[in-house]
């Protein structure tokens, strides 16, 4: 079994659902709060949601120990950076970094996929695969085993003007989705990061 095929199995064994979602002038990330170990739910409070400084997040899917270790990484790299220079670390700066990471990582891999936004002059997100493959989302985008069922709800709810209020609520309608038909997804409740100009803003629903 090559790396690819034991990636892909990965993702369906831990299950999860992220939704990305970018607006005129701000960015939702959401997620269910399901913490899986194959058809076992050990967590339903998991966290899923990372705030990686003070104007960007990211969300992860797949292995939790990986991903964390990414995670811990990235926020030391944006701390070095940031002090070295005396300036903000831009979410794309930050997002190739990750990809570079992960491409150099990709003979043993992490097994851990991850959507990544921010707030510089604009809103932005960026998703990126287990091997470091990473793209720019323009309207909104989601990872995990319920990815297929929120993606569904998205299409038909996103509106290239859509309001702050509505993007919200496009994304919990999007998670509840994979709640009700994927497995692996679900828990308490759902997490909520929305990242404007003035900051990280995190919501439980």
């Amino acid at each position: 079994m090559d790396y690819f095929e034991s990636a892909e199995k990965a993702k369906y064994k831990s299950g999860t659902t992220i939704v990305g979602l970018v607006g005129k002038d701000f960015v939702v990330l959401g997620s269910d709060k399901k913490g899986t170990m194959g058809n076992v739910a050990y967590d339903l409070n998991a966290q899923k949601l990372y705030t990686l400084n003070d104007h960007i997040g990211i969300g992860l899917a797949g292995s939790l120990g990986d991903a964390q270790q990414v995670i811990r990484l990235l926020k030391a790299e944006i701390r070095l950076y940031e002090t070295e220079r005396d300036k903000v670390m831009s979410t794309k700066a930050v997002a190739t970094f990750l990809s570079n990471y992960l491409n150099a990582n990709r003979y043993y891999p992490y097994f851990a996929g991850f959507i990544m936004a921010g707030f510089n002059s604009k809103p932005e997100i960026y998703s990126t695969d287990v091997v470091g493959g990473f793209g720019k989302v323009y309207d909104f985008t989601s990872i995990g085993s319920g990815s297929e069922f929120a993606m569904g709800v998205l299409e038909r709810g996103y509106t290239e003007n859509i309001s702050k209020a509505d993007g919200i609520e496009l994304v919990v309608d999007a998670i509840k989705a994979s709640r009700k038909r994927d497995v692996f997804s679900g828990g308490e409740r759902i997490d909520i990061m929305v990242i404007t100009k003035n900051g990280i803003e995190e919501l439980s629903k």
